[in-house]
């Protein structure tokens, strides 16, 4: 008689046969498109999914390379939107972890096959996507810059911060005559960017492709870098500058993932900073506008009463004493 432990090691078992399946085929996928030459789409992946590794993005553009963006079904469901009928979900693979006595989490301990669906694939109510609108990220400019200040300040061994002013960097930008607003914004984002690039490629961890081994490497980076950071974040795109996979010697696939890597990761940082810093502008300016309209309104005696809330809002007013 089979008991409730024998049950869960065949199913920790059947768990690590599946995703084994689907780590091997991830695997065999990005390297058919690094044989076949398809850097674009592999960037163009990173566009919408740099949050998920390698292996995620070679399944997610195997199983639907169209897809914008991503969720689990309870996800979709916290925003009022529903996985319409008969749609398949994309195979993932997603961390498993241990816990200790305390009920932490104390390490990886695995991964588990996840099923997300595209927005395509969902319906209900109106999804507003955390991307960046246009002219959103110069509008809040000011508090992107901050916290790419942050992104760029690291601590010593002694845990001394070294922090990293942008204020040159805005002063040198802004002084700059005929500028558009999106391309003062790019500017400053894309200078961050290559900061970032040269400290993860000069440092001494990286094991990626070189100069020595492939002459426009760094270039093909950077502008692979600029060219994700700038379409995610709705600004002026640039041109990708792509290389000849095809004539890359085989040996060099398995190192050239960690130079992918690297763009992946240098990119993300950007993008999450600040696509996190407008929503937080976003929430204030809705903040703001919401504290004018009750003191307009009591200013003007329309409130029909006081409630907690609003004596809240008031007391939090700008125009409060």
């Amino acid at each position: 008689m089979e008991t409730k432990k024998d049950l869960n090691v065949v199913e920790v078992e059947e768990m690590a046969i599946e995703t084994k399946r689907l780590s091997d085929s991830a695997d065999r996928y990005l390297m058919e498109m690094l044989e076949e030459g398809k850097f674009q789409e592999i960037i163009n992946g990173m566009v919408n999914f740099g949050s998920f590794s390698l292996k995620n993005q070679a399944l997610i553009h195997k199983q639907m390379p169209n897809a914008t963006e991503l969720k689990g079904m309870r996800s979709w469901n916290f925003y009022g939107r529903f996985i319409k009928t008969d749609q398949k979900g994309i195979e993932t693979l997603s961390p498993t972890f241990e816990k200790d006595g305390d009920g932490k989490l104390a390490g990886l301990s695995g991964f588990k096959v996840h099923y997300l669906f595209d927005v395509s694939q969902t319906e209900g109510a109106e999804y507003h996507s955390p991307k960046c609108l246009k002219g959103e990220v110069f509008k809040y400019i000011e508090g992107i810059k901050e916290g790419l200040e942050g992104v760029l300040s690291w601590k010593t061994k002694d845990g001394t911060l070294i922090s990293h002013s942008l204020e040159d960097t805005m002063n040198r930008i802004f002084s700059i005559d005929g500028l558009s607003e999106d391309e003062k914004a790019a500017a400053l984002v894309l200078d961050v960017s290559d900061k970032l690039l040269r400290r993860k490629i000069g440092s001494p961890a990286f094991s990626g492709l070189n100069e020595e081994e492939l002459p426009d490497i760094r270039s093909i980076m950077k502008s692979s870098i600029f060219y994700i950071v700038l379409n995610r974040l709705n600004l002026n795109s640039v041109k990708l500058e792509s290389p000849e996979l095809c004539e890359m010697p085989s040996e060099y696939y398995e190192r050239f993932k960690e130079n992918l890597n690297v763009i992946r990761q240098v990119s993300q940082i950007v993008v999450n900073n600040v696509e996190t810093l407008v929503s937080l502008g976003r929430k204030e300016e809705l903040k703001r506008v919401a504290k004018e309209n009750y003191m307009r309104l009591k200013s003007a005696g329309k409130l029909p009463f006081d409630t907690e809330e609003s004596n809240e809002l008031e007391n939090d007013s700008p125009y409060a004493a």
